[in-house]
């Protein structure tokens, strides 16, 4: 295996050689990482100039053990003839900044007199802000606009609302772009997870994997569900006098009372407390509202979200590459960042979000009341909305390695973010008896919509039911509704990858498998590990295509190219351009090589999406 420093100077080496650079510019290593899981290596770096970081001009490669480029993939700055360097006397302060950014938000007052700031070199730390959920920081960097190189402060600070990062022109305040770190989840076999357990039996009555909600069938008792191989304290607190949702991987309180600081809601929430190691709830969602059974959404959101950590453990999601956990076990990663998820969150209804910041600061869950119905239904009891939220941590982390928060932010990238949400969320619930003809409503519980649920459309391989395609986009402008089209072409493929290969009914517990869901897993999570920061369809497809070359030889491809095409996505279809095309390589098979090509690439990563924020 190669050592830290050598795949650092590898992929130096090679960018250097292979993108564009002015004299004044340079390149630092973001992040380097072995995969366990497939036995790649991945880095991550980030172009300089003048020696600061360019936050939007990014290269991604993965190499093998011996160091050789498989993959590669960019969003590259070309060089700035001209500097954008403001001098001192001419710019604005962070505290200025986070004022400018207030403006944007709406927030026409605050308590700039009280805030305390600490400064460190190139980057600024603001305390006691009114609106700010714990601290503000500011980061000297630039930025690249569709026009030019900016010198702009990077601010990041979370409204409760939005966790956001702004960029903000150092010369004159001006709100070049934003990230918001919250995903939403909408814009306006049973008993599989029977794993080894810690000493003694543990049992939740919980939603099994393939359940849906209380509707479709009601909880049942699962017993030693924890997989200890990777949850390797179990799923909960060591040592605690009284067992309750609180562990390693994830921390479920209520937060009824809507409590904006994350700090304080967790410590004035209350978790669910078992009886001994027994986590059994009643419920009766027909009579009953859901704050008088929130004991057992908690435990179904607990079981959810360590169940999906041990899962996604299998297949690629671990410490070194940036999963959730308070503790890292000497794997790799920064520790220190459990799921916190809120139960009956007051804070908002008829929704629910992930906020997913750089690794080392926890995952933040918060699920809805939604009042669609009488009575009420909560969130928690709808698998698919817990498991869409989870994956937004999964693909965030993942896209442009887990030290960046900002890779899916662009409007189509966001999209892709939603779609990923939706099918993973979907592969996960279907069960063996499952077939290509069935049609799935997402979000059918909540919103009682058994046709479509909350999406324009049912999920389906059937155009008739669904008739989205890829020239779709051009009408479609929000993250969800793009997002629904990347979903469906993922469904093809799924139904592609399960047709040809059946299904493994032990997905849960090894990506070892050869069934088709397990490959289809496989191939989205490693392939979101090989794409650029900022992809489009084009380069998100490419991904799949590229990680099927790494892992299965290219034995996948035509399967690939079918579900693709069939949704217009073929081998002619351009990342920039929403054009149909249902085009099949002949023998398909072709160079699998991300699109290294910086006047393409960049022209999707230049600007976070404004849309973001409130103006």
């Amino acid at each position: 295996m190669l050592t830290p420093e050598k795949l650092q100077d590898i992929s130096v080496k090679w960018v250097e050689k292979n993108l564009a650079f002015g004299p004044q510019d340079s390149v630092v290593v973001k992040d380097c990482m072995f995969d366990e899981s497939t036995s790649m290596n991945h880095c991550y770096l980030m172009k300089q100039s003048y020696g600061l970081d360019i936050v939007n001009s990014m290269a991604q490669l993965t190499l093998s053990a011996s160091g050789n480029v498989l993959a590669h993939g960019n969003c590259w700055i070309k060089p700035e003839s001209n500097s954008p360097i403001v001098k001192r006397d001419n710019s604005i302060t962070c505290q200025q900044a986070i004022e400018s950014a207030a403006k944007s938000l709406n927030i026409t007052k605050t308590n700039a007199e009280s805030w305390k700031v600490f400064t460190n070199d190139k980057s600024v730390t603001v305390l006691d802000i009114d609106f700010v959920v714990g601290n503000a920081t500011c980061h000297e960097a630039l930025y690249k606009t569709e026009s030019s190189l900016k010198h702009i402060w990077s601010v990041v600070f979370n409204t409760d609302a939005q966790y956001l990062n702004l960029m903000v022109d150092i010369s004159n305040g001006n709100i070049l772009g934003a990230a918001d770190w919250n995903s939403h989840f909408d814009y306006t076999s049973e008993g599989r997870l029977k794993i080894r357990a810690p000493t003694g039996n543990f049992e939740y009555r919980a939603l099994p994997l393939g359940a849906l909600n209380p509707r479709n069938k009601p909880p049942v008792i699962i017993t030693n569900p924890a997989d200890t191989t990777v949850s390797l304290q179990g799923w909960h607190d060591p040592g605690a006098a009284i067992l309750t949702t609180s562990g390693n991987n994830v921390i479920v309180s209520d937060n009824r009372a809507g409590l904006a600081d994350v700090k304080k809601a967790s410590a004035a929430g209350k978790q669910a407390k078992g009886a001994g190691s027994v986590f059994d709830f009643a419920m009766d969602d027909t009579t009953q509202e859901p704050s008088e059974y929130i004991s057992a959404s908690m435990t179904n959101v607990f079981f959810l979200a360590n169940a999906f950590h041990d899962i996604f453990y299998h297949y690629g999601f671990t410490e070194a590459t940036g999963n959730f956990q308070k503790n890292n076990f000497n794997k790799g990663g920064a520790g220190g960042d459990p799921v916190l998820a809120f139960v009956q969150d007051g804070s908002g209804k008829n929704n629910a979000n992930f906020a997913t910041p750089p690794d080392g600061q926890s995952g933040i869950l918060r699920l809805f009341v939604f009042t669609n119905t009488n009575p009420n239904r909560d969130g928690a009891m709808e698998n698919s909305i817990v498991l869409h939220e989870l994956t937004h941590g999964v693909s965030s982390r993942l896209t442009g390695g887990k030290r960046q928060g900002n890779c899916l932010s662009t409007l189509i990238s966001g999209g892709l973010g939603e779609g990923w949400s939706d099918a993973i969320a979907i592969a996960l619930e279907l069960g063996h008896s499952a077939t290509r003809g069935d049609n799935v409503a997402l979000g059918e519980y909540v919103t009682g919509n058994s046709q479509r649920g909350i999406r324009s459309f049912p999920y389906s391989t059937n155009l008739g039911d669904n008739p989205l395609k890829y020239s779709n986009l051009n009408s479609r402008k929000e993250v969800h509704a793009i997002g629904e089209v990347w979903a469906v072409m993922l469904y093809e493929l799924y139904w592609n990858l399960v047709d040809q290969f059946g299904f493994d009914d032990d997905f849960v517990r090894t990506s070892t498998g050869n069934g088709g869901n397990t490959r289809f897993l496989k191939l989205l999570i490693t392939g979101m590990k090989l794409q650029p920061c900022f992809p489009n369809f084009v380069n998100a497809r490419d991904a799949i295509l590229a990680a099927d070359k790494q892992l299965y030889k290219s034995e996948n491809a035509c399967l690939i190219w079918a579900a693709f095409s069939k949704r217009g996505l073929g081998a002619q279809a351009l990342g920039n351009s929403f054009v149909d095309d249902s085009t099949v390589p002949a023998n398909c098979e072709q160079e699998l090589r991300l699109d290294n090509d910086s006047s393409k690439a960049c022209t999707t990563c230049l600007a976070f999406s404004r849309a973001l924020l409130l103006f």
